[in-house]
């Protein structure tokens, strides 16, 4: 299979879990839509075409890799985790249960997430998928609209891929997942250093396998569904796999 690899790192970020009421709280990790969102800005789908949206929503499946937990190299036993935090904000045309928008301005409180570290696989489903693929590779790198992590006041502080990086074939979801983990295995925030992940696979994608249980830890599922009143529906329901990972202590040169 073929897939690109994105890398999102940014001091603050937002993963939106519903659109409807005055608040706007954030997911523990990115869905499907949020990073086919980042994607779709950086090669310039019109998110006023509902033609071009659902199109290219429809055209991948995302595996996401997320770390929960931090700790200091050589420091066994200490873990840190990221932080939630929220502020209060005005906004106008909120819908509400019924998916009517509210005329009067309101204040809402907005979510963050506080150092997190992700990364994601864009997968294609389908040939024209894959020509698509292959126009991303080249557009995170000069991106046609400005990529955050999930708001505006988000930005990334550092690219979603490095220079030369672009479309990689694996043979197995297990491999893809492997490379997933070794990625963000290398990655840090300041002197922090990812203790605990968190794998969000597509049932649609995976085979169990004896080697990926061998490493991997069963940690539920979730039905993802868009049932927002006023909204098209861009996705299909679906069903995501998910798995905690430990990082071995000798990938932090711990002794």
């Amino acid at each position: 299979m073929n897939c690109l690899f994105m890398t999102l790192k940014g001091g603050m970020r937002s993963w939106g879990v519903t659109s409807i009421g005055d608040d706007r709280w954030t997911g523990q990790w990115p869905t499907a839509s949020a990073i086919l969102g980042l994607a779709g800005a950086c090669i310039g789908v019109d998110r006023h075409s509902p033609e071009q949206v659902t199109a290219w929503y429809n055209g991948f499946l995302v595996c996401t890799l997320s770390a929960i937990a931090y700790r200091k190299p050589f420091q066994r036993f200490t873990k840190y985790h990221p932080s939630i935090l929220s502020d209060l904000q005005t906004t106008k045309n909120s819908l509400n249960m019924n998916g009517n928008r509210r005329k009067d301005t309101i204040m809402s409180h907005r979510g963050y997430i506080t150092d997190g570290l992700d990364v994601a696989a864009v997968i294609p489903v389908h040939t024209d998928a894959e020509d698509w693929l292959e126009q991303l590779a080249f557009a995170i790198q000069q991106p046609c609209f400005t990529p955050h992590l999930g708001r505006r006041s988000n930005s990334l502080s550092a690219p979603l891929a490095e220079p030369g990086e672009g479309v990689m074939s694996f043979s197995s979801a297990d491999s893809l997942c492997e490379h997933l983990f070794w990625s963000l295995s290398n990655l840090q925030i300041g002197e922090l250093q990812p203790a605990e992940c968190m794998l969000r696979i597509p049932s649609g994608l995976w085979n169990e396998t004896d080697d990926f249980l061998s490493k991997w830890d069963c940690a539920g599922r979730e039905v993802v569904a868009d049932h927002r009143p006023g909204f098209l529906r861009f996705f299909k329901n679906h069903t995501v796999l998910m798995y905690r990972r430990t990082i071995e202590d000798q990938i932090n040169g711990i002794q």
